[in-house]
């Protein structure tokens, strides 16, 4: 840790150095300290050094040696045998150096990498160092490009279920690192994905490609067409995939295969209908997500993001919004094999940084890349910005997943810009749509923007150029309640509108003795749906402005899950806690905490989202008199179900049963087909939101309640 004179050099003593496999957070084992701030889960960040030996034979020296990054916080210096590649200022994109230049055939060659996060560079805990996948890749001198393989549907929405066959475009980028020109061929070749991964029957295939001349040093896109006859279609119930592999030939003689799992589905979105995925209209049950993973801090294990998404599953989510940085390849993965849509966002903020966090992404965001780096995979020139590459390389990455349904351009942008600076961002995000859709077409962009519910110009003016974009964009909101939704489709009906950050519920697990915004000295929260930030709307009252709106397509939560860092309402941007010290690490906004456990807002989301189980679920959680909050004598009950009525029954303790009275729900469907229940019964709440679930006042006894 920190500056290590030598560090990168080949023959640097590394022997006191600790062994460790990738993913690493090296901010994890920090202490936590009063130096840091609350938002970023006080750590320090700091210099983190890792170093790898291997050697190289003659057979791999004639071809090419890639170090291919998934993604290290925050700024990436590459050192081959003590020549700097240079540094890579971002600490969610995906990257790739070749190496090839400085190693040494027959010879031990040392890759030393220095990550250097400084602090303040986050609204949230980032974690620190290589915390997602690194891989040593070796390949042919001339061979498939770095993410050079694109597969497209264009006529799928017409053709799916037709017996003519589907289109599918497939372009290979060839590199030529060679010294000499060579000839190419190409083939693509499509297999069904069994459930363990492995390959099952051919589902179509490519001719071999006519040869292809390829000059050395240069990139040659290969152009395939073939068709396949009615797909099986990805879907969140049945996420269907296929591999698509890729052959490259030189002489007759294969040199390179590349596989890829993708799927086939087609998405819309509709002014006032909202999304559909393969023609069925469907509610964006999302939840916002940040990449930590509580205890673990922010290294990507699948198996932890795995769980994450199972049981984000099971309470009927069907779509994340990856907040606010690009996801990682294992989230990408988990979601095209679990059937969960996703939203990947490029940024956070622009040209501007937020909460004093003078140190984030917005020092490189208009600086030109020049001649600072060697070797970094698809560049363009030197004049091209970082932030052209950075959100370029996001949809590389994620360009075939069937899982991503819209690339984000960013998340509340104009917090903490000036006027004359926040002027300028309606012509910046079209240009970073423009960039988006140079690498895909076929899927919108998008914008997370918490001013557009009051009608700022900037925020109408961004909103507009998303909308008027050729492959027209998704207009997202932040924060908007029914009627700001009723304001912006009547004053702009064309735009396609969803809830893209919602709710903001702050509640502890378990606490049922605090209601409203009660803070108790332990500093837990309430776990009824009545506690929620002062931006904010509480989870039934978010869901139901979005339910019996069809032209609204959906609501991404904030959050699935607590996440390190932000514990509002102790939260503080600056050094030091916010009141007394130990003070609060994580935040208070998840549906679930950070170990994976269910709040008792799980359940109602559960009783809103997934028809496919029953949803029973009382709180409080307890009836011990010390635990729960009595006013007047009686405690009030809630009961989140999605069953048509509900029972409410006191058990004495010698078993004498008395009814405190049935309640029935009401169905309603909407116009578009979304159906829901509530409550309509003479002592209805007077918030209607409030009777998506159901409420009784209950005298306290000693007793025992049965549903």
């Amino acid at each position: 840790m920190g500056e290590l004179p030598g560090a990168s050099e080949r023959n640097y003593d590394d022997s006191s150095w600790k062994t460790l496999n990738l993913p690493h957070d090296f901010s994890l084992k920090q202490d936590y300290t009063q130096s840091g701030e609350a938002e970023s889960g006080y750590k320090l960040g700091g210099i983190g050094w890792y170093r790898k030996t291997f050697s190289v034979n003659e057979t791999i020296a004639k071809g090419r040696v890639y170090l291919k990054f998934d993604g290290s916080y925050m700024e990436t210096e590459v050192f081959v045998n003590g020549h700097s590649l240079g540094v890579h200022p971002n600490g969610y994109t995906s990257f790739t150096f070749d190496v090839t230049k400085y190693l040494k055939v027959g010879e031990e060659n040392t890759i030393a990498i220095k990550v250097t996060n400084k602090i303040p560079s986050s609204r949230w805990y980032s974690g620190s160092g290589i915390y997602r996948s690194l891989q040593l890749v070796f390949t042919p001198a001339v061979h498939l490009a770095d993410n050079g393989i694109v597969m497209k549907t264009p006529d799928l929405s017409q053709t799916a279920q037709s017996g003519t066959g589907s289109q599918v475009h497939v372009t290979a980028k060839v590199y030529n690192q060679s010294g000499n020109a060579s000839q190419i061929r190409v083939k693509s070749i499509l297999y069904e994905r069994k459930e363990d991964g492995s390959l099952g029957q051919k589902a179509a295939e490519s001719e071999l490609s006519q040869p292809v001349d390829v000059k050395s040093g240069e990139k040659v896109p290969v152009n395939q067409q073939f068709s396949i006859v009615k797909p099986k279609l990805w879907s969140s119930d049945n996420p269907t995939l296929y591999v698509l592999r890729t052959e490259l030939y030189q002489n007759g003689q294969k040199i390179q295969t590349v596989d890829q799992e993708t799927g086939f589905r087609y998405t819309s979105f509709n002014s006032e209908t909202g999304f559909s995925l393969n023609g069925q209209t469907m509610k964006l049950k999302g939840v916002s997500m940040h990449h930590d993973q509580g205890a673990l801090g922010s290294a990507a294990y699948y198996n932890a993001i795995e769980r994450q998404v199972s049981i984000l599953k099971r309470m009927g989510v069907n779509a994340i919004r990856v907040t606010h940085n690009p996801a990682s390849r294992a989230l990408k993965d988990i979601a095209n094999r679990m059937g969960m849509l996703l939203i990947d966002e490029a940024f956070d903020g622009w040209r501007d940084y937020k909460n004093g966090n003078t140190y984030d992404y917005t020092r490189f965001f208009d600086k030109k890349i020049g001649n600072s780096v060697e070797g970094l995979s698809n560049v363009e020139s030197p004049d091209q910005t970082w932030a052209e590459y950075h959100i370029k390389q996001m949809v590389r990455s994620g360009i075939n997943d069937p899982s991503i349904i819209m690339w984000s351009t960013g998340n509340e942008v104009t917090e903490g810009t000036s006027k004359a600076s926040a002027g300028t961002y309606p012509q910046l995000i079209a240009q970073l749509i423009n960039w988006i859709d140079q690498v895909d077409g076929t899927r919108p962009a998008t914008l997370g923007d918490n001013y557009l519910k009051n009608r700022d110009t900037t925020s109408v003016g961004m909103a507009n150029a998303l909308t008027n974009n050729k492959l027209q964009g998704v207009v997202g909101y932040n924060y908007a309640n029914g009627s700001q939704y009723d304001e912006g489709h009547k004053l702009n009906p064309n735009w396609f509108i969803y809830g893209s950050e919602t709710a903001s519920s702050i509640n502890s697990r378990g606490v049922y003795n605090v209601k409203n915004q009660e803070q108790r000295l332990d500093k837990q929260l309430s776990s009824y749906d009545q506690s929620k930030v002062g931006w904010g709307h509480l989870a039934s009252e978010a869901w139901y402005d979005v339910i019996k709106r069809d032209f609204v397509a959906g609501e991404f939560v904030w959050t699935g899950f607590d996440y390190l860092g932000e514990p509002t309402p102790w939260n503080g941007i600056g050094s030091g806690s916010v009141g007394t010290w130990p003070a609060p690490k994580s935040s208070y906004f998840g549906i679930v905490d950070t170990a994976g456990f269910p709040k008792d807002s799980y359940y109602f989301y559960q009783s809103q989202w997934n028809q496919k189980v029953k949803t029973l679920h009382v709180l409080p959680g307890t009836w011990n008199e010390s635990l729960i909050k009595k006013e007047g004598g009686k405690v009030e009950v809630a009961v989140y179900s999605n069953a048509a009525k509900v029972k409410l029954v006191h058990v004495s303790d010698k078993g004498v049963e008395t009814d405190l009275g049935t309640k029935a729900f009401t169905k309603v469907t909407t116009k578009a087909g979304h159906s829901y229940q509530i409550y309509k019964g003479n002592d209805k709440q007077a918030a209607e939101h409030k009777n998506l679930y159901l409420t009784w006042k209950v005298p306290y006894k000693k007793v025992i309640l049965k549903l």
